[in-house]
């Protein structure tokens, strides 16, 4: 018997006794044992592919399951007939390679072998990375399991990009990549575009891997994503290994984040406790006063003139100028062109001595993140929520606690059981805030309907629909733009005559924010260790215990539902009262049982469902404006399939 098998059977031998000492199983896993009515499943001919040999983990059967290790090693004696025949098949290799394609069933994107088992071990014995092969694909029934989500999403991106090559970890990585490359998942991507994908991969991977990639857990595609957030795919093998590998170094902290959870700040008392959310970098381990102030700056896309939101931060921006006597200066930053960029604008707040930057919306985060990278001691902060990046941290108000206080005061008021909800566009934390009113609408009156409109979807004209459906009170935008007044924002009713009766509204005071966020990180900053150092990435996300988040009556609001809106918000701040627990239903699911706790943060944040007394849908983001399209490209939540 040659030494090579030999060889190859005390790998196998090797990987069985390491098998045996984790208490995993140490023969290859065969399918039919793991998935039940395997036979049953609907099945794609995917036909004739290279498929990576490190995606081939077990076999379709357990006929042959013993004579392999878990890592395709024979473990059969030698001189034994599979022995003679895997010696054989192994000469043959080396003289003229593998011609025949193997034969394989591909489940949750693994393959299982049908016919080639001994292939596919002499593969691996001489290091190949990929195998040719016959793949037929069985797929799993839909369901909300974030691992079936995922996988769905990935047969969506193997028919623009048929390559199995990159695996990411989460969902709406795909649309990530393929943004990213300049192409979408609806149509087919280039034949060159996949072949500089898969050498870029597999050049990127052996980078990753020996500075120690395996070790955190993530797929080698969720660390490309990181780095084509900053740097090209091209430039992976159009630079040197050298200039690679130092890329590499100063995103490594973004690869940790990819494999950990955000620490969510809820309540700004927790940063005196939490060490993991102190100041970025240690900027403030020098002591800053009137005579040497702290440079703060701010980034405004356009004039705060002529939107509404940046407005709100205007304002926010001017409360800090007045709460700390000098300490810390702000200044504002517009685009001075239509050709300044946001790169540009924080280039000269650098240089302006800057040393904490505010990015306002979130399609500013991948020039955020850029420019954090290129950067290390300017603390850079994004108001955003679910973007997360060990070099930015992010913030935004939890507004849907105001907005179910907002949809009980809607059902109390509703004379019709029609209550109408205008929303921006569907973006992570919108449909919270759609949800939370629908639930607070229904406390107050089971047969409340919320009729839902989508200011910015074209061809669309909400005021008018809701006319037509005879809906009068109505929770419009939160917030007024300076340069256009009007009076249809918050909670107001439509009279006979057309004209305008406000009775509540919104609002996040980003004063208080700014303030309380800037005084935290003076206070605890000294000595506590950065987040960056653990590779924890921080969000700020508070509400009305922090007193950020408000609801104002108008004069017209009766003073018995001013005293239910008071009771409702004092039982918020007081955490006796949470808009999500309990039994909650959307129109197809439910979504918790009766006495269920409250949701967690996290799928507050990623809701993807509307409660069950809404009357209408989420669009896709082809149904929305231009500007629509550019922020749910960034955080957009897709409408259920």
């Amino acid at each position: 018997m040659s030494e090579d098998y030999q060889k190859a059977k005390r790998l196998g031998e090797r990987a069985y006794r390491k098998a045996v000492a984790r208490g995993q199983y140490p023969y290859l896993p065969a399918l039919n044992e793991i998935v039940e009515d395997l036979e049953s499943l609907q099945r794609v001919d995917i036909g004739h592919t290279e498929i990576p040999l490190s995606m081939i983990v077990g076999t379709k059967t357990a006929g042959r399951q013993n004579a392999f290790a878990c890592n395709f090693m024979p473990l059969l004696d030698d001189y034994t007939e599979f022995a003679l025949k895997w010696e054989r098949l192994y000469e043959s290799q080396m003289e003229e390679g593998i011609r025949e394609p193997i034969q394989v069933l591909e489940y949750m994107k693994r393959f299982y072998v049908v016919e080639g088992n001994k292939r596919v071990s002499i593969m691996n014995f001489v290091g190949m990375h990929s195998a040719s092969a016959q793949v037929v694909r069985l797929l799993p029934e839909k369901s909300e399991d974030p691992e079936v989500k995922l996988y769905y999403e990935f047969t969506e991106f193997y028919k623009a990009a048929p390559i199995y090559d990159i695996t990411f970890s989460k969902p709406g990585y795909y649309h990530q990549f393929a943004e990213l490359l300049g192409q979408d998942l609806n149509h087919k991507w280039d034949e060159d575009l996949l072949r500089r994908i898969r050498s870029a991969l597999i050049y990127f991977e052996k980078i990753f891997y020996n500075k120690g990639g395996r070790s955190l857990g993530i797929p080698s595609g969720d660390a490309l994503l990181a780095y084509m957030r900053i740097y090209p795919l091209k430039s992976i093998m159009e630079d040197s290994a050298a200039m690679l590998e130092s890329r590499m170094s100063r995103l490594w902290k973004e690869f940790v984040t990819e494999s950990r959870s955000i620490d969510l700040v809820e309540h700004p008392e927790d940063e005196s406790r939490n060490a993991l959310t102190a100041p970025i970098k240690g900027i403030f381990q020098k002591h800053f006063s009137a005579a040497n102030p702290l440079a703060v700056a701010f980034m405004y896309e356009r004039s705060p003139e002529h939107s509404s939101w940046l407005y709100g931060h205007s304002l926010g921006q001017n409360a800090v100028e007045d709460a700390f006597d000098g300490v810390v200066r702000t200044k504002a930053y517009e685009p001075e062109n239509e050709n300044d960029t946001l790169r540009d604008m924080i280039d000269r707040a650098v240089a302006d001595g800057s040393r904490i930057i505010f990015t306002l919306t979130s399609r500013q985060m991948d020039d955020t993140l850029r420019s954090a990278i290129h950067f290390p001691n300017v603390t850079f902060l994004n108001c955003s929520v679910n973007l997360s990046h060990n070099a930015v941290r992010t913030y935004y108000a939890r507004m849907y606690e105001a907005k179910f206080i907002m949809g009980a005061l809607a059902a109390m008021m509703a004379d019709n059981h029609r209550i109408g909800y205008v929303a921006d566009m569907p973006v992570y934390g919108t449909i919270a805030n759609i949800n939370a009113f629908a639930v607070g609408a229904s406390l107050v009156d089971p047969a409340a309907r919320i009729h839902l409109k989508w200011h910015m979807q074209e061809g669309t004209d909400w005021e008018q629909e809701l006319l037509k459906e005879d809906v009068r009170l109505i929770s419009g935008r939160d917030y007024i733009r300076p340069d256009h007044a009007c009076r249809k924002y918050g909670l107001f009713r439509v009279q006979e005559d057309g004209s305008v009766e406000n009775l509540a509204a919104p609002v996040i005071d980003w004063g208080r924010y700014y303030c309380r966020m800037l005084q935290s990180m003076l206070d605890t900053g000294l000595d506590a260790p950065s987040a960056q150092k653990s590779g924890q990435t921080v969000s700020y996300w508070w509400g009305m215990s922090a007193g950020v988040v408000d609801v104002i009556p108008s004069a017209k609001l009766p003073y018995s539902a001013k005293k239910m809106m008071n009771l409702l918000k004092n039982a918020i701040i007081e955490g006796h009262l949470s808009p999500f627990e309990g039994e909650l239903r959307a129109a197809d699911r439910i979504i918790s049982e009766e006495g269920a706790g409250p949701l967690s943060a996290s799928s507050i944040i990623t809701m993807d469902w509307l409660n069950d007394n809404i009357i209408g849908k989420i669009p896709d983001a082809g149904m929305m404006n231009e500007d629509a399209r550019g922020t749910m490209n960034v955080i957009g939540v897709e409408p259920r399939k």
